[in-house]
């Protein structure tokens, strides 16, 4: 990777970072809502696209991990429905 190259990733990935901090003041906490069933409702999922690489971004509320899916290296005419497996499970990086 050139140091060119590098920059652009780095800020892409410092961009992708600040919007997922942002869309996070907009979560509702597990309980934070309780719908009319007593079902306690929360944010699923927040998610942020680049429209330039056609990369989709994503967390899931149980795994802070943000996962992208590079949407154009799929054949988007297809008619065949393409799913990805969530992580589900959070990963703790321990330092000692």
């Amino acid at each position: 990777m050139t140091s060119t190259s590098k920059i652009c990733h780095d800020l892409k990935e410092e961009g992708i970072s600040v919007v997922v901090h942002i869309l996070s003041n907009c979560e509702v906490p597990k309980g934070g809502v309780i719908t009319e069933e007593g079902i306690l409702d929360n944010t699923i999922y927040a998610s942020t696209m680049c429209m330039v690489s056609g990369t989709y971004y994503y967390h899931i509320y149980d795994c802070r991990q943000i996962t992208a899916i590079h949407l154009f290296d799929e054949n988007l005419d297809s008619e065949e429905i393409k799913t990805y497996p969530f992580l589900c499970k959070q990963k703790i990086f321990y330092e000692n």
